[in-house]
């Protein structure tokens, strides 16, 4: 006598759950051990897009048809993880199909060149953003005021344009909770102020100006900051406003490597 399907009986809601935890492609895969799962992947909302580079799998290819043939819901997390540099010509559409479906969390660690498009910094539904690169060529297109949602922003890796547009968007994002920038390029001998009412936690980890023996300068505006973790060469410049919530502070510096 076959044994009864049990996790097949279970409501959609806790299926939902249980697949959440796996990558897309592992979900598809999963499809197959039951009828009732055939069609179950197109209605997730967690897209975790995770390059483990398998043969005869064209990874751009399995995005793209995921988020062709996926039923039009709402996007909790999209993540794309993956070192196929074919990537950085998809990635503008990518992004635009997780906006157009209301994504709440977005987690991108390429390694391709590539752009990044300017309304991934404005997207109004956007609580988390993590960015991580191998290098960027190109300036991240910050606006004036980021997402008004937007909770936690981690950028790795990347290229900051000017200290003025930079320090706008980071007062500008309303609802910052916590910011992280590692191994951040930016603008020689300018300061970058860090302002923002809500900020709880912020790291700042090997700013660098390429080419360049400037200093990094820093100020920080955060009244409602409680956590600071820094680790620069003894010469950066960072200047603070009171701190009056801070409890955890941790400061590192390092001396500079000369080439």
């Amino acid at each position: 006598m076959r044994g009864r399907d049990r996790i097949s009986d279970l409501p959609d809601s806790i299926l939902h759950h249980i697949f959440s935890f796996l990558n897309i492609g592992h979900a598809v895969h999963a499809s197959i051990l039951s009828k009732r799962w055939r069609n179950f992947w197109k209605s997730l909302s967690y897209l975790d897009f995770i390059d483990d580079h398998r043969p005869n799998v064209d990874f751009v290819d399995r995005v793209n048809k995921v988020l062709i043939l996926r039923e039009k819901l709402d996007v909790l997390r999209f993540r794309v993880d993956s070192e196929d540099r074919a990537v950085a010509r998809h990635i503008y559409s990518w992004i635009l199909a997780a906006i157009q479906s209301n994504v709440r969390e977005i987690y991108l660690n390429v390694v391709a060149r590539c752009k990044l498009p300017g309304y991934l910094f404005s997207c109004k539904t956007l609580t988390v953003l993590k960015v991580a690169f191998d290098h960027c060529e190109h300036k991240l297109p910050l606006p004036s005021s980021g997402p008004p949602n937007l909770k936690v922003l981690h950028l790795k890796a990347c290229r900051l344009p000017s200290a003025e547009v930079t320090s706008k968007f980071i007062s500008g994002c309303f609802s910052l909770e916590h910011l992280e920038l590692d191994y951040i390029e930016l603008e020689s001998g300018k300061k970058y102020r860090i302002s923002n009412a809500k900020l709880e936690s912020l790291v700042i980890r090997n700013p660098y100006i390429f080419a360049d023996d400037s200093n990094c300068k820093f100020e920080i505006c955060a009244a409602n900051l409680k956590a600071f973790t820094c680790l620069v060469v003894m010469e950066t410049e960072i200047l603070f406003e009171p701190l009056p919530l801070l409890n955890l502070l941790i400061l590192t510096l390092k001396l500079r490597t000369l080439v």
